[in-house]
């Protein structure tokens, strides 16, 4: 994560970027394990990396992404990163639910997981610090949290 932005000092995005880095930690501990072919170890960090990502998908879906459809971003850019969203929990609920491919489903949500959070962090983020005012703030980090 950089530190030349900014966005690390400012409540809701600084919020985020923290779950960023709790994420990440939690991913690459499950690619490790993955590798290493100790499933039971997956699965454990699997289930970390759930809990980590319910409340991180919805704070930035209900905050940010809804603030930028109100400020008329463009659809196309929000609409790719809920759909990754919704990809994401998609291959989660299958890599939980231990099905044949299990493992596969994992890797892919890790390869996918970590460049999702790499371009809302380089890309998103500054974009959000720059064009936000206070009134988008006050009303993404009420939302931030549902």
């Amino acid at each position: 994560m950089c530190d030349e932005c900014g966005c690390r000092a400012t409540g809701p995005i600084g919020e985020l970027m923290a779950d960023h880095a709790r994420i990440i930690d939690a991913a690459v501990e499950t690619r490790r394990a993955l590798d290493a072919g100790d499933l039971a170890a997956a699965d454990r960090h699997l289930v970390t990396l759930a809990t980590q990502l319910d409340g991180h998908l919805r704070s930035e879906e209900c905050g940010l992404f809804a603030t930028l459809r109100d400020r008329g971003a463009s659809p196309l850019c929000v609409d790719r990163l809920a759909a990754e969203h919704r990809r994401l929990d998609a291959l989660l609920m299958t890599a939980l639910a231990g099905v044949p491919g299990w493992t596969d489903a994992a890797g892919e949500l890790v390869d996918l997981l970590l460049a999702h959070l790499d371009a809302e962090t380089a890309d998103l983020f500054p974009v959000v610090l720059a064009a936000f005012d206070a009134g988008d703030w006050a009303r993404a980090a009420a939302a931030i949290r549902c």
